[in-house]
């Protein structure tokens, strides 16, 4: 029964962890929360004990950064330490196993030999467990489980772990605490494999946190710039062009008034005859320059702050 109560107990501080977060939660405030828990503990006072121990054991899930194993070894030693004057045999086995493996050289607030250190050493040896398939994660995140890289979706049987997901720059996301290897099933994909760690992660360093001022591994990529073009010279091509119609139609007329000279039956229709196709093939002969220099030889188009700007060298 007392094991029962202790497995509702620790589901319901779990299933509310995000909705009791007040400020922030650091592994400093846990520190600071847990010489409280201490000193309450030294002066028997459990009900003020217990009521630290539940603010932290809800904290944790609202860390904003990796859980320290020490620090998270040093929780379960008072946590079995508190189990222990509770008379939960069970309890402390839990919370003291899960020190043990959390952090083996941590110290302990009972000497070598106190009842409870018999407790631990006589408890059942945890057995590894694994839930099949592999683990959920962020693109290029990672999961961690007491302060742990986990790779694969395993873990020791009556130990509370910490689950902590991480994403692809390092920052913390979904936290929450689990029994053993009772993954939750949004976290497990029955046919995934092995994980690998990302490359933000330093085994001899913690991931970034989200208080953390360090820049992320991998920075976002910067929005693409347009380049600006040049503008589309639609006056300079309309005025060659317009030139260059006229060379045509000019060309025309010429062509036509050279052909009427053998039509010629005077001397003055000759003379006119002659004098238009001349005039005719002038002009043609001018605009046709005129358009190559407008259309090719001379334009110029820029943009500057107020519009366009265009300019023409003849």
């Amino acid at each position: 029964m007392k094991k029962l109560l202790f497995m509702m107990g620790a589901c319901s501080i779990a299933g509310s962890a995000y909705a009791q977060c007040e400020g922030d939660w650091n592994n400093a405030r846990v520190l600071q929360t847990l010489d409280e828990a201490d000193a309450s503990l030294d002066n028997a006072d459990i009900p003020a004990t217990q009521k630290l121990l539940r603010a932290i054991a809800s904290g944790f899930p609202c860390l904003e950064e990796l859980a320290q194993k020490p620090t998270l070894g040093r929780f379960g030693r008072t946590m079995a330490l508190m189990s222990f004057f509770e008379q939960d045999e069970i309890g402390a086995a839990r919370w003291g196993t899960m020190a043990m493996v959390t952090d083996p050289e941590g110290e302990w607030p009972v000497p070598e030999g106190h009842p409870l250190m018999d407790i631990i050493a006589e408890a059942e040896e945890p057995v590894m467990g694994r839930a099949s398939g592999g683990l959920i994660v962020p693109d290029k995140g990672a999961v961690f489980m007491n302060g742990t890289l986990s790779l694969v979706p395993e873990g020791l049987s009556e130990v509370p772990y910490l689950v902590q997901i991480f994403d692809k720059n390092g920052f913390p996301g979904d936290n929450f605490w689990q029994d053993g290897a009772a993954f939750n099933e949004r976290l497990i994909d029955p046919e995934g494999d092995d994980l690998t760690p990302p490359k933000w992660y330093d085994a001899e360093s913690k991931p970034l946190s989200a208080s953390d001022e360090r820049e992320p591994f991998k920075a976002e990529k910067p929005p693409k710039v347009k380049k600006d073009r040049e503008p589309f010279p639609i006056l300079p091509i309309a005025i060659s062009g317009g030139l260059g119609a006229t060379s045509a139609v000019t060309y025309m007329l010429a062509s036509g008034a050279n052909a009427s000279l053998v039509d010629a039956t005077t001397s003055a229709g000759l003379t006119k005859s002659r004098s238009t196709a001349n005039s005719m093939v002038m002009i043609s002969g001018l605009t046709f320059a005129g358009a190559i220099g407008v259309g090719i030889g001379g334009v110029m188009v820029s943009t500057t702050g107020n519009g366009f700007l265009f300019s023409g060298r003849f």
